[in-house]
C-alpha cells in the first residue's frame, strides 16, 4: 500500500515537472496541459520546437531515447514540397503517431522511451 502511494506521488511529481518544462519551452499555459494532451495535435508543437522540447526532456529526466524515431511523431517545419507533390498522386497522407504528456511521464519514470 505504501509503495503504491509513493509510486503515485512520484508520477504526480514527474507530471508536474513535465508540464512546467512544456510551458517553459512553448509558452503554453500549464492549465491547458493534462495527461491526455497531445504535443502535435493539441499544442501544435512540431519541427525544431518539438526537437528542442524532446532534447530538453531527455536531458532533464535522463531518458534513453535511442528507440525514438522523430519522423514517426512529427512533421518537419515549413512546406515539404516533394512530400506534397507525392501525396497528390498517392492520395494518402502520412499518419503520424501521437505523443501525450502521459507518454512522456511513462518514459521519464522508466528512464527510456518504450511507447
Amino acid at each position: 500500500m505504501l509503495l503504491q502511494i509513493l509510486k503515485k506521488q512520484q508520477m504526480n511529481d514527474v507530471f508536474e515537472k513535465i508540464k512546467a518544462l512544456i510551458a517553459e519551452k512553448t509558452s503554453v499555459n500549464e492549465s491547458r496541459l493534462g495527461r491526455n494532451t497531445r504535443l502535435y495535435e493539441d499544442l501544435k508543437i512540431e519541427g525544431d520546437d518539438a526537437f528542442e522540447l524532446l532534447e530538453s526532456f531527455k536531458e532533464k529526466f535522463k531518458v534513453d531515447m535511442t528507440d525514438f524515431n522523430y519522423n514517426e511523431y512529427f512533421s518537419g517545419e515549413g512546406i515539404d514540397l516533394i512530400g506534397a507533390i507525392v501525396s497528390i498522386f498517392k492520395r494518402k497522407k502520412k499518419r503520424l503517431k501521437s505523443i501525450t504528456i502521459a507518454d512522456l511521464e511513462k518514459a521519464a519514470v522508466n528512464g527510456m522511451w518504450t511507447v
